[in-house]
């Protein structure tokens, strides 16, 4: 293989390495930002929804 080709190989790898690790991130970004996980949080800290109070805003 020459080194261009070996180069390429090397460059694709990392390409791979860091989208997979990207992947990984926004799942775990995900997780973290669920409305279920984030309701468990609120509750324990003794925080609660008012529907009055709620408002959609809408770009």
């Amino acid at each position: 293989m020459s080194n261009a080709q070996h180069e390429l190989q090397s460059v694709n790898n990392a390409v791979t390495t860091y989208t997979n690790r990207n992947t990984n991130k926004q799942q775990q970004i995900n997780e973290l930002q669920s409305r279920s996980r984030l309701d468990k949080i609120a509750k324990k800290q003794g925080l609660s929804l008012q529907n009055d109070r709620i408002r959609n805003v809408n770009k």
